[in-house]
């Protein structure tokens, strides 16, 4: 055999050693990795829960304080005797005034019977549109 080839013991023993060291290296690494990832995916799992219970707090009160809103359109409406004894501009000043006294960016929108807008929240003329081909329509008239 070639001579290079040919170790002491001496030599065999410090590259075994060193061989052993290299493979505890590599797995020692290997742990810390996967124990890193796991940690990110908790991380990320735990982040991702927390802003789906806030999305859904924000979805919730956002439903609630337009369904508030709404009804009580819908009851300033009753009380005046019907949206055709009304006036626009006092119906869009009544409107504005509750979308105002909010913490949200609320948009509403009074349609009548035949889907024609008569009132919108944040202008004060409702623009020549009929929404009576809308889904939305359909679906509030039964």
């Amino acid at each position: 055999m070639i001579d290079w080839l040919r170790f002491s013991r001496a030599q065999t023993a410090i590259y075994v050693l060193a061989a052993f060291a290299l493979i505890a290296l590599a797995a020692w690494r290997a742990e810390s990795l996967a124990a890193e990832r796991d940690r990110i995916v908790k991380t990320a799992e735990l982040q991702a829960a927390t802003m789906a219970l806030g999305t859904a707090s924000y979805v919730d009160r956002t439903i609630d304080v337009a369904e508030l809103l709404s009804d009580d359109v819908r009851k300033h409406i009753a009380r005046l005797g019907g949206l055709s004894r009304i006036s626009p501009d006092d119906l869009h000043a009544f409107i504005a005034d509750k979308v105002g006294e909010t913490t949200m960016h609320d948009y509403l929108t009074v349609v009548d019977m035949s889907g024609r807008p008569v009132v919108l929240s944040d202008r004060a003329a409702a623009p020549n549109v009929h929404l009576n081909d809308r889904g939305w329509f359909k679906a509030l008239q039964g």
